[in-house]
């Protein structure tokens, strides 16, 4: 078939790999090769926990929408998600490159460690504003340390978008060869 076709020449291809095999030379030379399922499981674990942040934030975002009394501080909830599925889509590009984890939570800190290239400077630009609405204290009785920027629905869609886009983008990343 024309599929079968396709497949046997980029697998001729030297290096070329799939499924956890590497084909050298031959289509039938097979030389098992593991990266493939090592990429997987570290992948798969972050995955789950990005995603609940994600729903997280689009649940907050929608009762937000039809609560009478749209505070401040739902905003501030649907952010911070947003917050966390940026901070661990990018921790998930980095464990995947197998560098190492810092436990920090500066977005673009992580962008930086996580050694990528062609990153669109709308991108970077958001990401340094999502940035400004980390809160390290989460407890009411603690005073903040900074104040942070005015959370509106406007900006809490934007940021709800936005780590959409980081989220589907790093799990292309993540299967990308090691730079």
């Amino acid at each position: 078939s024309k599929f079968r076709d396709s497949f046997k020449n980029r697998a001729a291809a030297p290096g070329f790999y799939i499924r956890g095999f590497v084909f050298f030379g031959r289509f039938d030379t097979k030389i098992r090769f593991d990266i493939i399922g090592v990429m997987n499981k570290i992948y798969k674990k972050w995955v789950p926990y990005i995603k609940r942040d994600l729903r997280a934030a689009g649940t907050l975002y929608k009762s937000s929408i039809h609560s009478k009394s749209n505070s401040w501080h739902d905003w501030t909830l649907v952010i911070w998600h947003c917050h966390q599925v940026v901070e661990k889509s990018l921790k998930m590009i980095i464990v995947a490159k197998d560098f190492e984890l810092l436990k920090i939570h500066d977005l673009p800190r992580l962008l930086e460690l996580a050694n990528l290239t062609g990153i669109p400077l709308k991108w970077k630009e958001t990401l340094h504003q999502l940035n400004q609405y980390y809160m390290p204290t989460r407890y009411p009785d603690l005073p903040l340390q900074k104040s942070y920027p005015k959370a509106t629905a406007k900006i809490a869609k934007t940021f709800l978008q936005f780590s959409k886009k980081i989220f589907i983008w790093a799990q292309e990343q993540s299967f990308l060869k090691k730079s």
